[in-house]
């Protein structure tokens, strides 16, 4: 048995060998493009508005400023760190708080200014780059994007904000083999808001007239569903030669894109290939949003921002110092905004016999996909069970401990033994699984709950607004879902508790053999009937001291009035979504019978024209409508389209409240040209026997043309 230090030494001499084959030479990296940037100009400060206020200073409207606005600009580079921010502006960020990405860039030239460092931070909301398909420390990069000042710092620094198309490269510690990822992310974020198109300020101070009444304010970010400013083609250089010193390795690549986007991967010679990725503004599809309604309170506002509390209240009542007359007790409604998501994607699986680039309007990014060089063809996550992945990933650890003396494995064999290990395990068994999300209001609302399923404490771990401990592998059969307040100190009786989804009011759900179901829990706080006039009471007698020494002032009371409701505001129970489905026969009626499905589940069976399933009350959220023939009724004979307010591909999107209905219309096919004719040829042919020995009756032609008219079909 080794030591520690020789384990250590022998270990770091493995990982200088793939550390050299990463860096490989300046001359050809892993991952480069042609599209390197020229001809900048130099980043001048004053496109903020000022050289030494910051954003949201009254002379710096914006936080992020185009340096050259319309454009995208490319760079390539290696990453240093990855942060991943813990507060910024809840307005600016419906998606979550940043993560900022920092690379050395390859040609800095003048897209650096002397205080970025030498650095080039690109900076991205978390929730529009899944986890899995996010660079990491090492990667090579390709990043196209705005280039902007962040006028939010008093540095000045240049940024990448954000990018349009994001492609990484690395070399696997362990299997010694190229991997690239390329994803766009699907959405980007204006800095105007909806109802003025003006910054963040301006369109505040509007909402402030003494006239209005004393609701919220809104602060509905302008998001712009087609990501990139401008068409354009990004060209990458991949280098295919790795560890395997293989001359001539197996190229494997996947992409997904929507339409309006086109992916072509070409082998230039036998160590290289060349991905070119061009998105067209004009044809872009896109993706629908998913977004709720959040409220805020100033003070929350603070909290998200990580500035201390008062800053928000300060800034605003600053601006508005400016205007003739505005009401300041407005504020204490608070203020609501956007918070969204994006779908969930799966990570990169290589698949070795894969190589497809597929149109998929399905999912939501312009586009998404990997090259890899012989990479695995079967992934272990779909076969062993957590206990043997990590008994195979023991024994490769314990193999690259061995590298570097006589006699000792290579990195090629301690990969090759994994992929056996994990080739050789017992298929995991997958019985059902359960997925319980927790959802609060209203969204902003701290408290935590523990998720009981068949009265067991799931992981023990507490979850908030919008989180889920996702797939729970469980048996079939029935089982029971439920809460209990968590271990952070929240009190259940101080909420009114719904569950739903697939499951029942009373938390139970039956699971079918391969069945995955969905059920949601909403914790609704209570109100306290007394609170808000309470509230309103002491803001009364507040203002009634201002004017005495040593008095609040009326913006101390209108701050206390608001933190107050804050604490006691009474959120609306969520409403429910309904979706109605029907079938519609062309023509009308047609025998043929059909059935519905809502998220692969048949609600109707063997329905004809004008079955429903009537209103279905199901959870918030993208769901998926289709239809199917039903035994006895050929599907060759019909097509089957979905519309009104669901989309082609089925999908429809309910917001709460909503009550929607898609209709699955079953057409039934034209028949061939000329065969109707030739079976009322062949009826009268068979009419003009009738009566004579041996001859057809009457009622065996009329059979036979129906059996003729039905191959026309």
């Amino acid at each position: 048995m080794l030591n520690p230090g020789q384990s250590m030494l022998r270990r770091v001499s493995a990982l200088a060998l793939l550390a050299f084959a990463t860096r490989a030479s300046a001359q050809d990296p892993l991952l480069t493009t042609v599209d390197q940037p020229a001809n900048l100009p130099l980043p001048d400060c004053r496109v903020c508005g000022s050289c030494s206020a910051t954003f949201p200073d009254a002379s710096v409207p914006i936080e992020w400023a185009e340096i050259l606005p319309q454009s995208v600009v490319p760079t390539a580079g290696t990453v240093t760190s990855i942060d991943l921010s813990g507060g910024d502006l809840p307005f600016t960020h419906p998606f979550g708080f940043d993560s900022d990405l920092r690379l050395i860039p390859d040609s800095p030239g003048n897209l650096l200014r002397s205080s970025n460092g030498g650095l080039l931070v690109s900076e991205t909301e978390q929730g529009l780059l899944p986890p899995p398909w996010r660079p990491v420390v090492g990667d090579r990069v390709v990043i196209h994007g705005r280039w902007i000042i962040d006028c939010g710092h008093n540095d000045f620094h240049t940024e990448i904000h954000q990018p349009a198309l994001i492609a990484a490269a690395r070399v696997s510690k362990y299997t010694v083999d190229l991997f690239a990822t390329c994803i766009a992310p699907p959405f980007l974020t204006r800095q105007t808001f909806a109802g003025s198109n003006r910054p963040l300020l301006p369109h505040l101070l509007v909402q402030l007239d003494p006239g209005r009444s004393l609701t919220p304010l809104e602060a509905f970010p302008n998001i712009d569903r087609i990501p990139f400013s401008r068409s354009f083609t990004a060209t990458y250089d991949v280098r295919l030669h790795t560890l395997t010193a293989d001359p001539n390795p197996q190229l494997h690549f996947h992409f997904s894109h929507r339409t309006g986007v086109s992916v072509q991967v070409a082998r230039t010679d036998a160590l290289h290939a060349e991905v070119t990725i061009a998105l067209d503004r004009a044809r872009y599809k896109p993706a629908d949003l998913n977004c709720v309604t959040a409220q805020f309170s100033v003070t929350d506002v603070d909290h998200a921002w990580g500035v201390p509390e008062g800053t928000t209240l300060g800034l605003i009542f600053a601006a508005a110092g400016a205007l003739p007359a505005f009401n300041p007790f407005k504020l204490a409604a608070g203020v609501l905004t956007s918070r969204c998501a994006v779908p969930d994607v799966s990570a990169p699986t290589a698949q070795a016999t894969d190589n497809q680039i597929v149109l998929d309007d399905r999912q939501p990014f312009p586009v998404i996909g990997w090259v890899g060089t012989n990479v695995d063809p079967n992934p272990a996550a779909d076969h062993c069970s957590p206990q043997q992945i990590a008994h195979c990933r023991s024994a490769r650890d314990g193999c690259m401990d061995r590298i570097g003396g006589p006699g000792s494995p290579t990195p090629q064999q301690c990969s090759q033994g994994y992929q056996n290990c994990l080739h050789d395990c017992p298929p995991m068994p997958r019985l059902a699984q359960l997925v319980v999300t927790e959802v609060l209001v209203p969204p902003t609302d701290p408290g935590r709950f523990l998720i009981r399923i068949d009265g067991v404490n799931t992981q023990g771990v507490s979850l908030g607004n919008g989180e889920s401990l996702g797939p729970q592998n469980l048996g079939i059969g029935p089982h029971t879902v439920a809460e209990l307040g968590g271990i952070d100190g929240t009190n259940l009786s101080k909420y009114s508790v719904t569950i739903g989804g697939d499951c029942d009011v009373n938390g139970k759900v039956t699971l079918a053999l391969g069945q995955t179901k969905t059920c949601s829990v909403t914790n609704a706080r209570k109100s306290d009937p007394q609170c808000s006039p309470k509230c309103r009471s002491t803001w009364q007698n507040c203002l009634e001291r201002t004017g005495e020494p040593g008095s609040p002032t009326p913006a101390q009371c209108g701050q206390g009035l608001q933190n107050c409701l804050s604490g006691c505001s009474s959120p609306q129970q969520p409403q429910p979504s309904q979706l109605t489905v029907r079938i519609d026969t062309v023509p009308a009626p047609d025998p043929g019978r059909f059935n519905l499905l809502i998220d692969g589940t048949a609600y109707v069976a063997d329905g004809q024209n004008g079955a429903s399933t009537g209103p279905r009350t199901l959870t918030a959220g993208t769901h998926k409508v289709g239809g199917t023939t039903a035994a006895g009724t050929d599907p060759t004979k019909y097509t089957i389209s979905v519309g009104v307010d669901c989309a082609p591909d089925g999908n429809v999107w309910l917001r709460p409240g909503d009550n929607k209905t898609c209709v699955v219309t079953c057409s039934r096919r034209p028949p061939k040209p000329g065969c109707l004719q030739t079976c009322e040829d062949g009826r009268e042919h068979c009419l003009n026997e009738v009566g004579g020995p041996g001859h057809p009756t009457a009622v065996q032609c009329a059979q036979g043309f129906r059996n003729c008219q039905d191959g026309c079909q």
